[in-house]
């Protein structure tokens, strides 16, 4: 059994996904995908993470999520939530799964999102909201706006409602473009 990171907020909204509903979580391991992951990881740890810009990690994340873009999300998930995992590199590793185009684990990779809107750890908070921002999905606005209704850090806050306000208009724009 695996201790996660995430401790949702003391506030009565919820995500909508029955993964971040339980503290803790058992998984299968699978050598294979742990193997994966820790290779992400690595790289993950070595490199300078930009917005836009498609490093090593970005790579080594993309080919692992086309290969296993469930249960790979998943485990990827519960290691990202960890007490033991360095926030900053789960950051770095959340936002790069927003601005991936990968339809089988869209909805993996925004529950993750979404979950990281209770963390702790503002770092969590701030790549959950970018890469909610980023997967477009109006599904998530509900939750992404109680997390700015709930966020305490003003600037996080401001930050928060820019992500939601893309959401919004990204959501808007593939409507009209649907209609």
């Amino acid at each position: 059994m695996e201790q996660l990171y995430f401790e949702p907020l003391a506030h009565s909204s919820r995500p909508r996904t029955m993964f971040c509903e339980s503290i803790t979580r058992t998984h299968q391991e699978n050598r294979e995908l742990e193997a994966g992951i820790d290779r992400i990881l690595g790289l993950a740890a070595d490199e300078d993470f930009e917005d836009g810009m498609v490093g090593k990690m970005s790579q080594s994340l993309n080919i692992f999520v086309s290969q296993h873009p469930v249960e790979g999300v998943r485990q990827l998930a519960v290691r990202l939530n960890s007490k033991r995992m360095n926030q900053g590199i789960a950051a770095d590793v959340v936002r790069a799964l927003g601005q991936m185009k990968h339809k089988q684990s869209h909805n993996e990779r925004a529950y993750i999102a979404e979950c990281l809107l209770y963390s702790k750890s503002p770092l969590a908070r701030d790549a959950g909201a970018v890469a909610l921002g980023d997967l477009a999905d109006e599904r998530s606005i509900p939750a992404l706006q109680r997390a700015v209704e709930a966020e305490t850090i003003p600037a996080l806050k401001s930050d928060m409602q820019a992500s939601l306000n893309e959401l919004i208009k990204e959501t808007d724009v593939i409507r009209s473009q649907e209609a």
